[in-house]
């Protein structure tokens, strides 16, 4: 079967009971700034050294939605610094979600709050060291990427984990969708200063205001 993306955030039914795995495309990009998301860099073996992962791992038991696998792997592979209030939101109504047939992973979308956002990113790297140590495929580090980034081939052979292009691009079409709707109807910088109301010149001493004729 062919991937999907479903905008309400529910999979068809019998990919949501039959699903492997599952994570979280999560971004930010608070006041009309360009968005960045959030990658795992991953060392899983081979030539390539660490690739960038979206955040998500496997379903550990038939019990798990995958909603509660998406929040429980963004909270452990972020060193579980992942506020309450996001995984709250991806566990409860994170959309869309795309659906990756061959290796069945179902990827959410989730735009950090403020508990989060950019510093999300500097917290997790201060510690030092991987920021989930015990974690089967132990992410290296977590990296702020601006989201547009998945829109490029080249930047996604070249970056991501081939593990993780099969997931990218079963999402691309609400990734588009997200960038055209905050470039035609939000700003990406901070809007132009308003015009000053110009002043009259200051009249010199003992001069009136000549009257019209």
């Amino acid at each position: 079967p062919d991937s999907y993306v479903a905008n309400d955030g529910e999979l068809r039914e019998i990919d949501a009971a039959h699903f492997c795995a599952a994570g979280t495309l999560l971004w930010y990009g608070g006041g009309g700034g360009e968005p960045w998301m959030l990658l795992a860099g991953e060392e899983r073996g081979g030539a390539a050294g660490a690739m960038k992962n979206f955040l998500g791992g496997k379903r550990e038991s038939w019990a798990e939605t995958p909603r509660t696998v998406a929040a429980r792997e963004g909270w452990e592979e972020t060193g579980r610094l992942l506020s309450s209030a996001a995984r709250t939101a991806i566990v409860s109504g994170a959309r869309p979600v795309a659906w990756a047939p061959r290796s069945k992973f179902a990827l959410f979308m989730h735009e950090l709050g403020p508990e989060d956002t950019w510093a999300l990113a500097t917290r997790i790297s201060a510690p030092g060291g991987p920021p989930d140590p015990v974690h089967g495929s132990t992410p290296e580090r977590v990296v702020a990427v601006p989201l547009r980034f998945l829109l490029d081939p080249s930047w996604r052979r070249d970056e991501l984990h081939a593990f993780a292009r099969p997931q990218a691009e079963a999402i691309l079409p609400s990734v588009r969708a997200l960038l055209a709707d905050r470039h035609t109807g939000h700003p990406t910088g901070p809007p132009p200063p308003s015009p000053r109301p110009r002043r009259p010149p200051p009249r010199r001493p003992g001069t009136r205001g000549r009257r019209g004729r």
